[in-house]
């Protein structure tokens, strides 16, 4: 009898383990990213819902009420506001403007086109902020050859301007 249980206890651990695997809840997957464009192109059709978004964070970081900050978010061709947390908000490095490059994110929230509670603004609720790429300042070198034949121009357009009043001068 021992021999035939001995036997049975991996087969009956396979057939458990089958019933657990096949039984067992689906886990959710994980949200694609979307882009803002997409996002903003789609409308009511992805209204409420949960959505990751990646973006550079640009403009300026806006006071909401106690506790939360707006952002405006951009993937190059459109941008959309983000209502975050002050914590969340205080992550964010570099703003994207014309001498920096902006801190790129990735956003976890919901997604609402005509939010009631915010004036019917289009925008997304943070959640969770991901820093994907801190940003940095954009360094803009002086071009000296550019400054030398700017001034070199001034001059001649002075000579021009001062030839042109000496022989209007000569002609009264």
């Amino acid at each position: 009898m021992r021999r035939l249980l001995a036997s049975t206890k991996p087969f009956a651990l396979i057939v458990a383990l089958t019933l657990a695997f096949l039984l067992a809840p689906p886990i959710p997957a994980l949200a694609a990213t979307t882009t803002v464009t997409e996002l903003t192109n789609a409308g009511v059709q992805m209204d409420g819902q949960q959505v990751v978004v990646e973006g550079e964070v640009i403009g300026d970081i806006i006071y909401a009420d106690v506790g939360h900050k707006w952002l405006m978010l951009s993937d190059g061709n459109a941008s959309i506001s983000v209502l975050t947390k002050n914590a969340d908000a205080q992550k964010i490095v570099y703003l994207g403007r014309y001498n920096q490059v902006g801190t790129r994110v990735e956003i976890s929230g919901v997604f609402r086109v005509d939010d009631t509670t915010r004036d019917g603004l289009t925008d997304v609720t943070a959640q969770s902020i991901k820093i994907l790429d801190e940003g940095y300042a954009v360094q803009s070198p002086v071009d000296w050859q550019k400054i030398q034949i700017g001034a070199l121009l001034l001059v001649v357009g002075g000579i021009v301007i001062f030839i042109h009043w000496r022989l209007k001068e000569r002609t009264r």
